[in-house]
């Protein structure tokens, strides 16, 4: 099942519920996925430390961005549109 989110382009519910409960967009989107967290850092061709460290850190920039949404076979704005300028959800 996917919603809309402020506009967002299908983005699963699921997705969007875990963002709401703080988890990081970027795990949101890795767990709905069914991705093992070292199975996406090796995608990303990195170390599963800084993959996690990535993961539940501040936003990642525009260009981080791009390569995890990539990564993860996801658009851009799928993965953008979860984080809001005033706060980053997910990074506590």
């Amino acid at each position: 099942m996917s919603a809309t989110n402020r506009g967002t382009p299908d983005v699963p519910l699921d997705v969007i519920e875990a963002v709401n409960r703080f988890v990081s967009p970027v795990q949101a989107w890795r767990e709905h996925l069914d991705i093992e967290p070292a199975r996406a850092a090796a995608r990303m061709h990195m170390p599963l430390d800084e993959y996690l460290a990535m993961e539940r850190g501040p936003r990642p920039d525009e260009m981080q961005l791009r390569t995890i949404a990539a990564s993860l076979g996801l658009t851009y704005a799928q993965l953008a549109s979860l984080y809001t300028d005033d706060a980053d959800i997910g990074c506590l």
